[in-house]
């Protein structure tokens, strides 16, 4: 079992590993839709298969990897598939010698809550105006600059734009805390999002038990793409809306209502004025059947994510009343956690949201630009949300060294040890990969200060603090985490069920 899983792994990484770093290859792909160039690891990892269907399932680790990454941060793909496949090997390794699996997966999770918190300890005091610095492309660092400057939400959109020029527009937006109830809901499978058009919107703190509760809803909404914002619904009813969705007779998403109690309540009544629709709550006495289609909201563009929701309206006519009526609360009440509940709702009211437009030459130069965009996008808000550490390379090889002097018991070393490997061994690879002596540079790098590291680009020892070479903490936590829960699962797996 573990071989089959073992091949699988390493063949998906003997792979990947070639796109590592600034000096990655690119990898030609030939499928039925289409042949492809490219270096985009998430996107090359969707495309591997393997004709044994036990080794396959070894790969389906890592595409389980890969997406679970993507899920919280758009970075670290290989860097967790490095330490995936360390932890894996040496794991295996010395449970083939008799060692014990359950003392080997003790010390791995004790090493990792250690370097968890040696990675909050680390503070680079960067200001947020220089974390900008990461990104090369002048073009690109303007635009996201102001993006950020406008948005102070940070509710940005990459699209793909129709001109030569890359343009940027702002447009009132509301940020809601919850996203959709199943993925089944996306229309944007690689980027697992919902994406819906001038959309009707329900808005209501209802229970739905039955479809029958919201089929005069689905029945006015006829043709049109539909969000629904609900309390909760049940299983039968998201499953005929989901089997609507993929038949393509309904373009519809659902998503959870936040907050609690009257604060619930309070917040939808917010969103229904922002969308220019009307709450239906049984509280004020109306009931789903009596809906009529001038009760819907309306959105200009709504985006909807695993966690999050970001809705686009223009005509916002009685926002101003709202926002002058919220003040009055707020002026009335005492408690200052009231007080500031009612700051954010306020504040969620106000946001703007923006649009990038990319434009180039043809659709194929877009795509790229659009590709560079999102990639420090994504960066720069995670580094805004967790604050920045060095490279993740030196960062983890300067925890190794801490690890290495920490005390375990003498049934978790061994789980240790493979852990200090394993943090160690992204910048072996980004070294290897880039036809560097890692032994020499490693040394070189380890005898400097802490935030010193080999650059890549510039083939030169630098102060990465300096150089703005970051990565976010948050990513950081990420790709250990999810690195080390899939291959406590491998080390787990005993059985392996496929067709004759």
């Amino acid at each position: 079992v573990k071989k089959y899983l073992l091949k699988g792994i390493n063949d998906s990484f003997e792979l990947l590993i070639q796109t590592y770093g600034p000096k990655g290859k690119n990898i030609a792909i030939t499928s039925w839709a289409e042949s492809k160039i490219t270096n985009i690891s998430d996107e090359i990892a969707s495309e591997i298969e393997f004709k044994n269907q036990y080794i396959e399932m070894g790969a389906v680790f890592v595409k389980d990897l890969i997406n679970n990454i993507k899920e919280k941060t758009a970075d670290g793909f290989l860097t967790s598939l490095i330490i995936l496949k360390e932890i894996v090997n040496e794991s295996l390794k010395n449970i083939f010698m008799k060692n014990s699996s359950y003392f080997i997966k003790k010390g791995l999770d004790k090493a990792l809550k250690i370097t968890l918190k040696e990675i909050d300890k680390i503070d680079l005091k960067i200001k947020k105006e220089k974390i900008f610095e990461i990104i090369e492309d002048e073009t690109i660092k303007n635009h996201l600059k102001e993006a950020f400057n406008i948005s102070k939400n940070g509710f940005i959109k990459i699209v793909s734009g129709e001109a030569l020029d890359t343009k940027i527009e702002s447009h009132n937006g509301l940020y809601i805390q919850k996203g959709y109830f199943s993925s089944y809901f996306c229309t944007d499978n690689e980027k697992m999002i919902v994406e819906l058009n001038n959309p009707k919107i329900l808005i209501s703190d209802k229970k739905v038990e039955s479809i029958h509760d919201i089929l005069n809803i689905l029945t006015l909404a006829k043709g049109e793409e539909l969000l629904l914002i609900l309390d909760a619904i049940d299983e039968n009813s998201l499953s005929t809306l989901i089997l609507n969705k993929l038949k393509n007779i309904l373009k519809v998403c659902v998503i959870k209502t936040e907050n609690f109690g009257d604060r619930r309540r309070e917040c939808l009544e917010d969103y229904a004025i922002f969308l220019n629709g009307t709450f239906y709550s049984e509280n004020k006495g109306l009931d789903l059947k009596n809906f009529k289609k001038e009760d819907f909201g309306q959105a200009k563009r709504v985006v909807v994510y695993k966690d999050h929701t970001v809705l686009i309206n223009e005509n916002k006519k009685n926002v101003s009343k709202r926002i002058e009526y919220l003040k009055k609360i707020k002026d009335s009440i005492e408690d200052e956690f009231d007080k500031k509940n009612i700051d954010k709702r306020i504040e969620n009211l106000l946001s703007e949201c923006v649009l990038i437009r990319v434009g180039g030459f043809s659709q194929k130069e877009i795509f790229f630009k659009k590709r560079e965009y999102e990639k420090y996008f994504y960066k720069i808000r995670d580094l805004f949300e967790s604050s920045a550490v060095i490279g993740s390379g030196k960062t983890f090889l300067n925890i190794s060294k801490i690890l290495e002097k920490t005390k375990f018991s003498s049934e978790e070393e061994i789980g240790k040890r493979i852990f200090i490997k394993a943090l160690r061994s992204p910048i072996r690879e980004l070294l290897k990969n880039s036809n560097f002596d890692e032994e020499v540079i490693i040394q070189e790098i380890s005898d400097k200060g802490e935030n010193f590291s080999f650059n890549i680009k510039t083939e030169k020892i630098e102060d990465f603090s300096e150089s703005k070479i970051l990565d976010a903490k948050k990513t950081l936590k990420i790709i250990l985490i999810e690195a080390l829960a899939i291959a406590k699962t491998v080390l787990d797996t005993e059985v392996l069920i496929g067709e004759k």
